[in-house]
């Protein structure tokens, strides 16, 4: 019997995903009570090919779709898997060999709720011992209720059925960001109660240039007004950082200005003041996707 099913979205992350299916080949979950549901986004690098020639001891479905999008190669996967209960994941995070059955013990607890692994960035292989930064706060306890914006997807066990009764993701996100954010608002107000589980824990290798991350940050700000737009309150916009003071703080900094051109000079520097510089340009380059959403009817 199929206790679980392992969505994955991926595109062109081949060897990566590579070792995140071998860390599913590792699991102390029987491998015959679970799947892993592969949806690629139109992969140039190989990966259809290699899932097919891989020898896994799970059962590994892998289909291809156009890419339109994460939120809609995420819902082809959670519409194909045949568990009831989900475990959503992505193509660059690998697995503790107790994950899913940290998930699966969390469930059986509190069947019906979304829960939340602890998931740790780590920029190499070798911080998977030596810990890496927390995707959450430190100080979340077992069984403690999340905010709907503390929904990781990267680790995070949900009943099949609770998704399909909340529409699934939105598919108009098509950018980076929000797409989870939104989902968990909808759930959360649906009464689904999402808890965090510290044991169910997995390793999101993540080794972003600052300059990609600046480009991500922007495209978030644009997903954020897209968040709001499709819920209006004012309440929500100042969670996020929308509200009218942060629009004309950050409207009135020049990207050519005395500010950013000294960031930019600190940002390279491991030091405190590099860490704050880099604060600074990234909150500069999310408000200005919102800025730059705004100005789109």
């Amino acid at each position: 019997m199929m206790d679980i099913s392992v969505v994955i979205g991926t595109r062109n992350q081949w060897p990566t995903l590579e070792r995140v299916l071998a860390s599913f080949a590792t699991q102390t979950l029987p491998p015959a009570t679970f799947e892993v549901v592969v949806v690629d986004s139109e992969s140039t690098d190989g990966t259809g090919s290699a899932c097919a020639a891989g020898q896994w001891p799970f059962a590994l479905r892998y289909v291809r779709r156009r890419d339109t999008g994460k939120a809609a190669a995420r819902n082809e996967a959670i519409r194909l898997a045949g568990a009831a209960l989900l475990f959503l994941t992505d193509g660059d995070v690998l697995a503790h060999p107790d994950l899913l059955a940290s998930h699966l013990a969390a469930q059986r607890r509190r069947p019906g709720a979304a829960i939340v692994g602890r998931q740790i960035v780590i920029d190499a292989l070798d911080e998977m011992r030596a810990g890496g930064r927390a995707a959450l706060p430190r100080g979340r306890r077992q069984g403690q209720r999340l905010r709907w914006n503390e929904l990781v997807t990267g680790n995070l066990s949900i009943p099949r059925q609770v998704l399909l009764d909340a529409g699934l993701f939105d598919e108009d996100f098509v950018g980076y960001g929000y797409e989870d954010y939104e989902l968990g608002y909808r759930i959360a107000g649906c009464g689904v109660p999402i808890l965090y589980q510290p044991s169910a824990i997995n390793y999101h290798w993540h080794p972003v240039r600052f300059e990609d991350d600046l480009g991500r940050k922007r495209e978030a700000g644009r997903s954020a007004v897209l968040f709001c737009r499709k819920h209006p309150s004012p309440l929500l916009r100042w969670r996020i950082g929308m509200h009218p003071i942060n629009r004309r703080l950050w409207g009135a900094v020049s990207e050519d200005g005395r500010l950013l051109r000294v960031c930019r000079r600190w940002a390279a520097v491991p030091s405190r003041k590099g860490r704050a510089a880099r604060s600074i340009l990234l909150e500069w380059s999310f408000q200005q996707g919102v800025r730059e959403a705004f100005d789109v009817p």
